[in-house]
């Protein structure tokens, strides 16, 4: 089993190699810009009410979250790097709507059943072996309330792009080279698959990006 919290610990010793195995980007500003797009964008697909409290499954610094707490009543998020927990908690600090937390281990047991509203994770599940993935996907019906909506995105190895990015790493990377946090790619069948078994109805697949493969989902009530 893979140690992602010294895998993501030994990626954030600074803040500028933080947010750039985040988003790529360090500056401030430009942060800024991406999460709010981001957050824009998730706001519409998960129908977010200002009453609901939302889950950001691998929040990093909290490029989504910093902007996602304006369209909820409670933004949490988690991360398995105590690193970038303490980088979020900078950038959100008198954020009175915000909740960070340290994961202890791969789940999200530190959480009650029933307890958010919306559950996302974005840009994460990548990096993530195929049994983690869908742990932390079963987890999030868990926690869900009932009726609660969830999105997920990882790369689609059927998409143009996505089978570009495959084939790079395979050529940069030869095997016993390959970094703990290198990206992984899954096919729209196999995540709905997931879904599915982890318990979601409602599911929509969205494999239309040319890079990823997009995962919706309600907890039934």
């Amino acid at each position: 089993m893979k140690d992602y919290k010294q895998i993501w610990n030994n990626l954030s010793t600074s803040f500028k190699d933080a947010s750039f195995f985040v988003c790529c980007i360090s500056d401030e500003d430009d942060i800024r810009r991406n999460g709010t797009i981001t957050a824009e964008f998730l706001d519409s697909v998960l129908q977010i009410e200002t009453t609901d409290k939302v889950l950001e499954i691998g929040c990093g610094v909290a490029r989504i979250g910093r902007e996602l707490a304006a369209y909820c009543g409670e933004w949490h998020g988690v991360d398995i790097s105590g690193n970038m927990i303490d980088y979020a908690r900078k950038r959100t600090a008198g954020m009175p709507n915000v909740y960070l937390y340290e994961l202890p281990d791969n789940s999200l047991r530190i959480f009650p059943d029933n307890t958010f509203d919306c559950v996302y994770s974005s840009i994460v599940f990548m990096h993530l072996d195929k049994p983690d993935m869908f742990t932390y996907i079963r987890e999030a019906v868990r926690v869900l309330k009932p009726g609660g909506r969830a999105y997920f995105d990882t790369y689609n190895i059927l998409s143009p792009d996505g089978w570009k990015i495959f084939l790079d790493l395979v050529d940069r990377f030869p095997s016993g080279t390959r970094p703990g946090h290198i990206s992984q790619f899954s096919t729209p069948e196999e995540v709905r698959k997931y879904m599915t078994e982890a318990g979601f109805a409602d599911i929509h697949i969205d494999d239309q990006n040319t890079q990823l493969v997009v995962m919706l989902g309600r907890k039934p009530e």
